[in-house]
């Protein structure tokens, strides 16, 4: 993330030391698929400060795959992307941004400014290019219609078998997007002279009330999980 908001390459090397330290917490067993799933990888989602498109994914994400290779060098890398329909996108965005920052454009002005990023196609096509993977797309719109969520979608697409499949328990969502007139009341408070830490605790009292954002509120599985 701080990749994307900068540009510079040294802020790359610290993900290393990160990674092993997860890998070390959890060692591949022989013959187990590895799955990472991180929005983050991608860098930040466009709207935040110096953040306008996700110019960065291709660079972030070829770096990773570049990491997997030497950790891994007999292992085949695949990639799947979501995809989403540019105005929900958008509009999920600047509702998450009202949220999280201090944003203060109106849903017309964000989405005017910031419709170029929300060309995931052309933004999924960098991606693969540059890391030349194997690459998939998960649609959204139809992976919501999952029998598990948009999580069981992701991994139908990886292969996992119907009897694995079968066994697990779908998960709420988690980190919901505000409603219209909560994203209202949000613009609202970021546009008053509160400080940043009024602001913060008034909008996180109205987000927990509400049960959108964060994603500890997600259900847990009470079945199996993926072994």
């Amino acid at each position: 993330m701080h990749f994307a908001r900068h540009g510079h390459a040294l802020t790359l090397t610290d993900l290393p030391e990160a990674l092993s330290a997860v890998l070390s917490a959890h060692p591949l067993r022989d013959g187990r698929n590895l799955i990472i799933s991180c929005e983050g990888l991608s860098g930040h989602l466009p709207g935040w400060p110096s953040v306008k498109t996700y110019a960065a994914a291709p660079h972030t994400i070829s770096w990773l795959s570049g990491w997997l290779s030497d950790q891994f060098p007999q292992a085949e890398q695949r990639l799947i992307l979501s995809q989403r329909a540019p105005d929900t996108w958008l509009f999920s965005a600047w509702r998450h941004h009202l949220l999280g920052q201090r944003m203060q454009l109106d849903w017309s002005d964000f989405a005017a400014r910031f419709r170029p990023a929300a060309d995931l196609a052309q933004a999924n096509k960098d991606i693969a290019d540059a890391t030349g993977l194997t690459t998939k797309t998960l649609h959204m719109e139809h992976a919501v219609t999952n029998p598990l969520g948009i999580g069981g979608a992701f991994i139908q697409m990886t292969g996992a078998p119907a009897k694995l499949r079968a066994r697990l328990t779908p998960i709420a969502p988690a980190n919901k997007g505000a409603s219209a007139a909560l994203a209202a009341a949000f613009l609202r408070l970021n546009r008053t002279n509160l400080t940043d830490d009024d602001l913060r605790a008034q909008k996180r009292a109205l987000a927990e009330a509400a049960g959108v954002g964060g994603w500890a509120r997600a259900q847990q599985p009470t079945k199996d999980r993926l072994p």
